[in-house]
């Protein structure tokens, strides 16, 4: 269709500081006539809708509408024909418009009248709110996986606490000699069931970036140079890894089994998307953020970064699928937890770093994580003394405190028969009162973190009063992240539940014998 020349004298007749408002600028600009014609555009109507202005001027303005939204348009312009644009409602409202090619996209409009030698015109303030949209999009994502992370880290806790107990009942019946072997079978069965559940426990933890920590300086090149053959073993023949090592410096904070675990889940997941065979790339390079927008769907702070991109050939993933990516216990596989991915994504989050996903059905996944360059390594010694070393108890004072009655009830009976001297409280105000009936030093203080009214750290504190010489041995089923606000002091250690008693035994002698577990004072 050719445009009516006489379109041309309705622009020339539009003073020139009206003409201002229709040059380049962030939002597109149209007027109509009395027909819905569009007789004038901004540089920006051309280059939003990606049309030339010789193919609007003169053309219908539901040229710019979505097919199944015209007939709407065509109807109300019908009553209103000085204003055909009140077909979408009142200014300021929502809508979807059309480009050329045919995509999409959000925008919002504000119409108005404008009087000119040739009429009434209505003039139209298209704005594409396609990065509104997107942003809101990635804020209600945040959210939900901020939701998701509590949930899973409060489920997490609960487990841990009696997966505590059912370890630690297990562990102390199959020291029994008059076990019968039915019997010790089941309980070792019990054991090894109860290990399990402790590590998914933990995966919820760490997709909740609540899992404890010891990081240290980790090379990725190095770790995945390691990690070859049995990442190819891990995928089978028909699937070629190719490791491609850009990166000079790789160096990152966080612990190396989480690393090595992020490698195989990803690695994994890319051989599940290429049951027949495929090209799974591992890419290791570098990257140095200045400021502002550093990736299509997020930002990231200014500085130097390791990115680790692993690509595979496979079958991909729809929007759908993508939008669900990394919650936890979502699969669309016939087997597994559907923690694969979420425990990547709490890995990569504890470690301060970023994943970005970019995927298309049969085109293929790509993860893209970036995750802060930094310096040497601290070495970090541990607490615990060494496993084979015999431990027997001196009649040590302990006092313990923990509110989960069954457990309490395993740590104080398991201790006892370690040779300590065990006085037990359900809570910080009974062990104060016990504390100051005590007529003699308590040696070691071991208590849960997060209690009711006063936490373990301040009944710490409040022990150092009457025994400045005193140890303090911190337990917890709940993450880093959740402790922050407790006032736990560097260096005090803690241990992590589910705990078996073997552990309990050996940190508990390691505490007891370290200068470093006591508090501080100041």
């Amino acid at each position: 269709m050719t445009h009516d020349p006489r379109n041309h004298s309705t622009e020339n007749s539009i003073s020139q500081t009206q003409f201002r408002l229709f040059q380049p600028g962030l939002d597109a600009i149209i007027g109509l006539n009395a027909q819905g014609q569009i007789v004038f555009l901004n540089r920006t109507t051309e280059e939003l809708f990606q049309y030339p202005r010789n193919e609007l001027l003169g053309q219908p303005a539901e040229r710019l509408i979505p097919i199944r939204h015209r007939r709407r348009y065509l109807e109300r312009s019908r009553i209103n024909a000085t204003n055909p644009w009140s077909a979408f409602g009142e200014p300021s409202m929502p809508f979807t418009a059309r480009r050329k090619g045919g995509t999409e996209f959000p925008a919002e409009i504000v119409p108005d009248v404008l009087e000119t030698t040739h009429g009434s015109i209505t003039l139209v303030v298209i704005r594409d709110l396609s990065a509104e949209h997107k942003w809101i999009g990635q804020t209600q994502q945040a959210q939900k996986m901020e939701a998701l992370g509590r949930l899973a880290s409060g489920i997490a806790h609960d487990f841990n606490n009696l997966l505590t107990i059912i370890l630690a009942d297990a562990e102390m019946a199959l020291k029994d000699p008059q076990l019968k072997i039915s019997t010790r079978k089941c309980l070792i069965d019990l054991d090894t069931a109860a290990a399990e559940a402790a590590s998914l426990a933990g995966q919820l933890l760490q997709f909740g970036r609540k899992e404890m920590q010891a990081p240290t300086t980790v090379s990725v090149n190095i770790l995945i140079g390691q990690m070859t053959r049995m990442l190819q073993r891990l995928v089978g023949e028909n699937i070629a890894i190719e490791i491609i090592q850009h990166a000079e410096a790789s160096r990152i904070r966080s612990e190396p089994s989480q690393i090595k675990k992020l490698v195989l889940n990803l690695v994994a997941n890319a051989r599940d998307a290429m049951p027949k065979g495929g090209q799974l790339t591992i890419d290791i390079s570098n990257a140095e953020i200045e400021s502002g927008p550093t990736h299509s769907s997020s930002k990231l702070p200014a500085g130097k970064f390791v990115v680790l991109k692993v690509a595979d050939t496979g079958v991909g993933m729809d929007d759908e699928t993508m939008s669900h990516l990394f919650e936890p216990f979502y699969t669309t596989k016939q087997r597994g937890t559907g923690l694969g991915l979420a425990t990547v994504y709490g890995i990569v989050k504890q470690s301060k770093g970023e994943i970005f996903v970019s995927s298309l059905p049969a085109g293929g996944t790509t993860f893209t994580i970036f995750l802060p360059l930094v310096g040497e390594s601290v070495a970090e010694a541990p607490v615990a003394v060494k496993s084979n070393t015999k431990l027997v108890g001196k009649g040590e004072n302990l006092l313990v405190v923990e509110d989960t009655v069954s457990l309490r009830r395993c740590v104080c009976d398991f201790l006892k028969t370690c040779g300590f001297k065990v006085t037990e409280a359900s809570d910080a105000g009974v062990a104060i009162r016990k504390i100051k009936t005590y007529r003699v030093p308590i040696d070691l203080l071991l208590t849960d973190i997060v209690m009711p009214i006063t936490n373990g750290p301040e009944l710490a504190k409040l022990l150092l009063h009457r025994d400045p010489e005193a140890r303090v041995l911190f337990m917890t089923g709940y993450g880093e992240e959740t402790l922050g606000d407790t006032g736990v002091q560097a260096g005090i250690p803690i241990l992590k539940k589910p705990f078996s008693m073997d552990d309990l035994k050996r940190t508990v002698f390691g505490v007891l014998h370290k200068k470093s577990s006591r508090l501080r004072t100041t």
